[in-house]
């Protein structure tokens, strides 16, 4: 009846508080099985063992912790009566209690998460929170795979917010050191220059940039010269004198060859 005669104004800022608060007590157990799970995911270990967990912080230690309340609570009733005295009466009800020990359980558990794996918490969550879509298909897998690591990268602001970053004294917002000057490549026909030279033709100078193609001696390479590092190596030093250019050589074929064996490591 009260509910009733409050008026349309109350009621709707209510309704919404009401709305947010219940979003916000089922996020907190999601919240916690997403980061434990993402976790065992990455530190390959049980994946039973976040099941476990999570089950134990929704509802079964809410349900226990409400059980011993109730059984102390109870006997406070009963020595009242006793004594003639006027029974306690319980401020909340069993919802109310319920959500607030399951909040209060589920926090400790992510504040326990956070306290022992501090960086593979995040590192796990920005790697592997994407685990439960691995095998699925349709238009909604990507946009839930870029929410959950934008929630991710939102989680790792607040770890960087609260430690020290330790390569942070070494930065300088002062630094005058000029970019690379541009110096003419050999082999570039159109003849520009880029300052005074000497007349000699060094080919220890590097040249800067680099070609954005792979160098000629990596396009060309044959499947003999590719057995193993040694033989790798001795074609390059071959087809190639200056150590720079065997250096842009080096690079290309691992950029054009290695890649990550994303599905061995998704296996284990």
């Amino acid at each position: 009846m009260a509910d009733e005669r409050r008026s349309p104004w109350i009621r709707i800022p209510l309704l919404i508080l009401k709305l947010l608060w219940n979003a916000f007590v089922v996020s907190i157990p999601l919240l916690s099985f997403w980061i434990a799970s993402s976790l065992a995911t990455y530190l390959n270990g049980p994946f039973w063992l976040p099941i476990v967990a999570g089950v134990a912080a929704f509802p079964l230690l809410p349900l226990l912790w409400e059980g011993i309340s109730a059984y102390r609570f109870n006997k406070k009733v009963t020595r009242a009566q006793e004594d003639d005295r006027e029974a306690p009466e319980r401020i909340l009800k069993f919802s109310d209690r319920f959500i607030l020990r399951t909040l209060v359980v589920n926090i400790a558990f992510l504040a326990a998460i956070f306290s022992w794996f501090p960086q593979d918490t995040f590192t796990a969550l920005s790697t592997r929170g994407d685990w439960m879509l691995e095998q699925q298909e349709g238009e909604w897998v990507e946009p839930t795979r870029q929410t959950l690591f934008q929630m991710a990268s939102a989680l790792e602001i607040l770890y960087s917010a609260t430690r020290d970053n330790p390569f942070e004294k070494y930065a300088d917002d002062d630094d005058d050191t000029p970019d690379p000057t541009p110096t003419p490549d050999p082999d570039d026909d159109s003849g520009e220059t880029d300052g005074e030279t000497d007349g000699s033709d060094d080919d220890s100078t590097p040249h800067w940039p680099p070609p954005d193609q792979l160098h000629p001696a990596i396009q060309s390479i044959p499947e003999s010269a590719e057995t193993d590092i040694e033989s790798l190596a001795n074609y390059i030093e071959s087809e190639e004198d200056d150590p720079h250019r065997q250096m842009k050589a080096i690079y290309d074929w691992v950029a054009d060859n290695i890649r990550y064996d994303a599905k061995a490591l998704a296996a284990g």
